[in-house]
């Protein structure tokens, strides 16, 4: 998504009655919608283009995001054509009322009959490695049905794919109805409307269609566009646990023994989730899909998408994988955002809470250690890269590798040092009353957090503030002479975080923590063997050393007990300052870093 604006929202739709047909075209399906539009009274955007004719101020105009990749045949009401206008530029296509006489667009369903490119690049509705399948994070619903394609509208979506027999499918809810031969005649006059959509040239096709199946699916409950899922192919259901409330299945092209560990941490995950904030799980099931035809993972509203999950053995990064996907289900599905510069919420919560779920059922995975290696080395590369909250929400690159590191590695990072100042016990309290409180409005962004926040710890602005919305990090100097650690950002900055320090004098080894917040604080480094700031990376900040620090430690190295992290961490600090020419690098001696 880049620079992007709101779309008009005078009219915006309730619910859709999609219809794809996967037949006789891999590459080009036909497809329908029907809208139920309904009056916004809570209007949030404005848009106003005089170059191409969009303006808000046409109340009775409804106005739907479309990719350029697909072909709208028609626009119809009641069985009538209506007026509709395409502007490319903005992507969007304009619905005009019927005026003679008059019919609001709120009063009859709105038919739109279209044809979908089927891409390749795990964007919209794509095909890989024999699957057909959606992946719709950010905005990428309109690539493939015409849409209202922001996460502050939620609507209801019934969808029914036309698919070959031989091929399975499923989607968010479960299946309503599967009926082969849809031409049948006690079967005709319910589906008149999807029937007329197929195109049969000759007899060959018709007896395709013959042996195709429909399925209809339940409705979702409201949705944002973007978790909608659907996948087709050839895959069947491996494991299913029924053991507790809510079902769980997964499926996958083929099943081993190891698939039901995942299926077993699965379960517990979403149980520890319920027990914890107090919020149900909603759907009537869960389903999970691994697959080689899907890219990473994805949190759709009851069918999460999952990469071919590694079995020889359970992998951690799969088992963080799938929980981050689940937590999703409370921070993201239940619980959505207004708008995409909140997508940190989202992201912070569900990447930290599946390290600590993650802990609590496979202690074996040491998932601690992993989170400090793992976490630190993403970030680090960030250093004035971007901010966590971008200054302008209009003008995000959601789908760029940086953003993605922003917000999955240096604000999971950030959250953590957060939850190390007020403790663990505080900081699920305070949660648990977001998702009650939050889960029964369905909206919310950084304001919302924020607010709430401060009511459970005054510190929350002092420390966030910084954090969100500059680009950097501490960057701070220890200086063993004044027995100062100093914070020295060159816009002045004062960031307020947990550090922690690692101290040996006279051969005994300290460990402590200490709060920063301010410019400078003391810390006694008199007559120190050596000393270690930000020992074992615990926060994310840039540390450098005098002179005469660096020498100590160079010793601690060679007698080889600098750690391979806190190592890393020095060598990694440098990097960071020489690329940005900062002026601390004046006060040392570059040839002694590189020694450590």
């Amino acid at each position: 998504m880049t620079d992007s604006k709101r779309i008009p929202n005078s009219i915006i739709p309730s619910s859709y009655d999609i219809f794809i047909d996967f037949i006789n075209n891999e590459k080009i399906l036909p497809a329908s919608v029907t809208i139920h539009f309904i009056k916004n009274h809570n209007n949030i955007s404005d848009i106003s283009d005089e170059s191409e004719g969009v303006k808000q101020s046409e109340s009775e105009t409804a106005y739907l995001a479309v990719s350029k990749n697909i072909v709208i045949k028609s626009i119809k009401q009641n069985n009538k054509p209506i007026r509709f206008t395409i502007f490319k530029r903005k992507g969007l296509v304009a619905i005009f009322p019927s005026t003679s006489p008059f019919i609001s667009l709120t009063v009859s369903p709105v038919t739109i009959e279209y044809q979908i490119p089927v891409g390749s690049n795990y964007e919209g509705l794509y095909k890989s490695k024999n699957l057909y399948i959606t992946d719709l994070e950010p905005n990428n619903a309109q690539m493939f049905v015409p849409c209202f394609d922001e996460p502050c509208i939620k609507s209801i979506f019934n969808v029914s794919l036309l698919i070959p027999n031989q091929l399975n499918c499923i989607s968010n809810m479960p299946l309503k109805s599967k009926t082969q031969n849809i031409f049948a005649t006690n079967e005709k006059n319910q589906r008149n409307e999807l029937i007329s959509l197929i195109n049969i040239d000759n007899k060959e096709s018709q007896t395709s269609y013959h042996d195709a199946i429909l399925y209809e699916f339940y409705p979702t409950p409201p949705i944002c566009t973007y978790l909608l899922c659907f996948a087709v192919g050839k895959f069947s259901l491996a494991f299913s646990d029924t053991s507790n409330r809510v079902p769980i299945h997964l499926f996958c092209q083929k099943k081993t023994d190891e698939h039901q560990k995942y299926v077993s941490i699965a379960s517990k995950a979403l149980n520890w989730l319920e027990n914890k904030f107090g919020v149900k799980y909603p759907l009537p099931h869960l389903q999970l899909i691994s697959h080689s035809g899907i890219y990473s993972g994805m949190e759709n509203y009851g069918l999460i998408t999952l990469h071919e999950l590694d079995v020889d053995p359970i992998s951690r990064t799969d088992v963080l994988l799938l929980i981050h996907e689940i937590v999703h289900m409370w921070f993201g599905d239940i619980i959505t955002i207004k708008w995409w510069d909140s997508l940190w919420l989202n992201e912070s919560f569900a990447q930290l809470l599946s390290y600590y779920i993650t802990q609590e059922f496979c202690p074996e995975f040491n998932i601690w250690e992993f989170f400090y290696k793992n976490e630190i080395k993403n970030s680090l590369y960030l250093y004035s890269k971007q901010s966590i909250v971008p200054n302008n929400p209009n003008q995000l690159h959601i789908n760029s590798s940086l953003f993605t590191k922003v917000i999955y590695n240096k604000n999971c990072f950030v959250m953590k040092m957060f939850v190390d100042i007020v403790g663990y016990d505080n900081f699920m309290k305070f949660l648990t009353k977001y998702v009650q409180k939050y889960s029964g409005i369905g909206l919310v962004d950084t304001n919302d957090f924020l607010g709430l926040c401060q009511d459970y710890f005054p510190i929350t602005h002092d420390y966030f503030d910084n954090w969100l919305y500059k680009k950097g990090f501490p960057i701070l100097y220890i200086d063993d002479q004044k027995n100062l650690i100093q914070q020295i950002q060159t816009d002045k900055s004062v960031y307020y975080f947990p550090l922690s320090i690692q101290l040996s004098k006279n051969g005994t080894v300290k460990n402590e923590t200490i709060l920063i917040k301010e410019e400078e604080t003391n810390f006694c480094m008199d007559e120190c063997d050596w000393i270690i700031v930000n020992s074992e990376s615990k926060s994310l900040c840039l540390v450098c050393y005098s002179n005469d620090l660096l020498k100590k430690l160079e010793k601690h190295k060679k007698d080889g007990n600098l750690t391979e992290k806190d190592s890393y961490l020095i060598n990694q600090s440098f990097r960071v300052l020489y690329e940005i020419s900062h002026p601390i690098l004046e006060k040392v001696n570059i040839e002694l870093i590189q020694t450590i």
